[in-house]
């Protein structure tokens, strides 16, 4: 109830806040502005109004929010209140940032001569208008800077005792971190458009300069004077809060840097690819002037060389990053996920050019037209260079993935155990049968269309075009099937050696209920486990004993112990394991009110991952938000394999 409280105060705050501000800069942007000093009254009530409007509301929510913070230690260390305080810091900065922007873009095309209509940003407004607006944010956002080091210090609430302090600087630190790689994305995307538009405007031949080029000089100019400095500012900080090993592990600079470095390298991949479709365009015949191979590049190359270095330079933090991770397993399970991603985005591409390389045979072969047209060099020219690019990458990446699968021990059965690995088998089957059922339709459809009296132009062309899809998504259906079953095949060998390695001492009177029920569901869950059956009053041999990994007692066992002072499970070495059936006065959290089945499923389950070398499940809170969360996953993949379906590969149906 609390949690929804804080967000419906802190969401109103900042909105009205937002509000108030923009309404303010409005109206000064209307006492400043020469050309709006004869505004109408429309132009006047719209700001007045949202001042009106909008500082009752915030005055008034604002003040609760920092009279409970001052009264509740709970309010003043919330994360809620954290994050507010950054997202407002963002919220004014940014448009601060922005304005800056306008400014410098539209000042700079006017020194170069060229008109104002030609800037990146603001090319209506005056020196006026982005003053303000710069104005009216950084007053603000001094303000808000001045009470989140209040709130991080502690002075807002003097009851905060030294562990409300420690949490109310973790959640402080959280939020602060979040806000930093915001800001340090934003500045990387100035920076890198701003190099981008200065090595077009280098690129650019001496016949082509004029206003075009100096537009590029003066938008690059602008994006560096902005980007740059908050960019190396920004990463600064980020490089000297390394030395806290709570920012040196954060997830969240993992997501970061994982984030960037694919977005570099596809873009770099990309536009390397370009590049080989104009060479291969070259060779295939098409007549092309150097002033006009040179305009094809321009982009690319511009493009290519400064997120080329984002990849290099972030992937190499990345790197650095995993390799900070001090479990060996947790390492390798980082790259796979990397590996993962970037082979599944490379065979995408390849199935991509691989549909439009057989539609141009097919349309060669069978088309109206048999010439090597213009048109034809340049589909040829994509799809040859596409797969040139994206086979290598797809091999590369997914070779190891799949060694690393096959070997035997622990290694490989935790690459064999991946979520991510089976997540991307069953993604890549889900798109292989949704794909070859609709290639499929579209194939059937133009014969029945024949069928029925009403055939295509060229039946030959249309269905061959339809059977090509068929044929690529029952390629990509039988490779991961086959590897999956692979995968399931070592698994199956691999569990098999764990459990028959893992003996099991199990200290219950075999004719009650739950002796009975846990026998059927080993039978099922772990067959080859070998298990050693002792009767309550029975007495375990000294192999057995020595032997055992595991004891598995009930709680009754535990009760009856008590009494009579019997407790020779203390000296056993392995893992001890409880089952509470107990009948009695004592009452066992989480597992008294559980069924016979029940107790026995997830019994047998704990062995079973124990035989395997796994901890053993820990009991959800909430089993409703468990299955929830659990749906909302599978409906997340869902939607996943329908972008990657409809997004790349479906569109090449027509």
């Amino acid at each position: 109830m609390q949690i929804i409280r804080r967000l419906y105060f802190y969401a109103v705050t900042l909105v009205s806040l937002e509000t108030v501000i923009w309404g303010l800069i409005g109206l000064l942007r209307t006492v400043f502005s020469p050309a709006l000093l004869g505004a109408s009254a429309e132009r006047l009530a719209a700001p007045l109004a949202f001042i009106l409007v909008g500082l009752p509301v915030f005055w008034v929510h604002w003040r609760v929010a920092q009279r409970t913070a001052a009264q509740n230690a709970d309010e003043a260390i919330s994360r809620i209140r954290a994050v507010f305080f950054y997202v407002a810091l963002a919220a004014t900065f940014l448009p601060a940032a922005q304005n800056a922007l306008a400014f410098l873009s539209r000042t700079l095309t006017q020194v170069l001569g060229i008109d104002s209509s030609q800037a990146l940003l603001g090319s209506r407004q005056t020196l006026a208008d982005n003053f303000v607006a710069v104005g009216v944010n950084l007053l603000l956002a001094a303000y808000l800077f001045r009470r989140n080091q209040q709130n991080w210090r502690g002075e807002v609430c003097e009851a905060l005792t030294e562990q409300e302090k420690a949490r109310l600087g973790e959640n402080y630190a959280d939020a602060r971190r979040l806000y930093r790689y915001l800001w340090l994305g934003y500045s990387l995307a100035l920076t890198v458009l701003g190099v981008r538009q200065m090595l077009t405007f280098l690129l650019l031949s001496p016949q082509a300069l004029g206003a075009p080029s100096a537009t590029l000089l003066a938008n690059g100019l602008a994006l560096l004077a902005i980007g740059l400095p908050i960019w190396r500012f920004t990463q600064a900080l980020i490089d000297r809060s390394l030395s806290d090993r709570a920012e040196a592990l954060s997830w969240l600079r993992l997501a970061f840097l994982y984030a960037v470095t694919w977005l570099g390298m596809f873009l770099t991949l990309y536009q390397l690819g370009k590049v080989g479709e104009l060479i291969l365009r070259l060779v295939f015949g098409e007549s092309l002037s150097l002033t006009q191979s040179l305009q094809f590049l321009r982009p690319a190359v511009a493009t290519a060389i400064p997120v080329g270095i984002v990849w290099a330079w972030y992937g190499w933090q990345r790197q650095q990053a995993v390799q900070q991770r001090e479990a060996p397993l947790l390492q390798r399970a980082l790259e796979r996920f990397h590996a993962t991603i970037v082979a599944s985005a490379a065979l995408l591409v390849i199935l991509l050019g691989s549909a439009r390389l057989l539609a141009f045979v097919i349309n060669q072969v069978f088309g109206s037209s048999s010439t090597f047209s213009e048109s034809g060099r340049g589909e040829l020219s994509a799809a040859l260079a596409s797969l040139a690019i994206a086979i290598p990458v797809w091999w590369h990446y997914w070779r190891p993935l799949q060694q690393e699968a096959a070997k035997p021990g622990e290694v490989g059965d935790h690459a064999r155990r991946s979520l991510v690995r089976k997540g991307m088998l069953y993604l890549w089957i889900f798109v292989g049968v949704v794909g070859m059922m609709f290639a499929s339709g579209s194939f059937f459809f133009e014969i029945l269309r024949a069928v029925l009296g009403t055939p295509p132009e060229n039946l030959a062309l249309e269905s061959l075009l339809g059977l090509r899809l068929t044929l690529i998504f029952l390629t990509v259906l039988i490779y991961h099937i086959l590897a999956l079953r692979r995968d399931q095949r070592l698994a199956a060998a691999s569990l098999a050696a764990r459990q028959a390695d893992y003996p099991v001492l199990i200290w219950l009177p075999k004719e009650s209920p739950i002796a009975r029920e846990l026998q059927d569901t080993l039978r099922k869950e772990a067959p080859h486990l070998p298990v050693f059956w002792l009767e309550a009053n029975e007495q375990p041999s000294e192999m057995q004993w020595n032997q055992a990994k595991a004891l598995v007692i009930s709680s009754q066992a535990l009760e009856t112990a008590s009494a009579d002072g019997a407790r020779p499970w203390h000296t056993f070495a392995g893992q001890r394991i409880v089952i509470p059936d107990s009948q009695g006065d004592w009452y066992w959290v989480g597992g008294s009110t559980l069924s016979v089945a029940t107790l026995a499923r997830q019994t047998a389950r704990a062995l079973r991952l124990l035989a395997e070398g796994q901890a053993p499940p820990r009991q959800s809170d909430n089993v409703l938000l468990t299955s929830i969360a659990y749906v909302l996953a599978v409906l997340f993949l869902l939607q996943f394999g329908l972008v990657i379906l409809f997004g790349g590969i479906a569109p090449l149906v027509d």
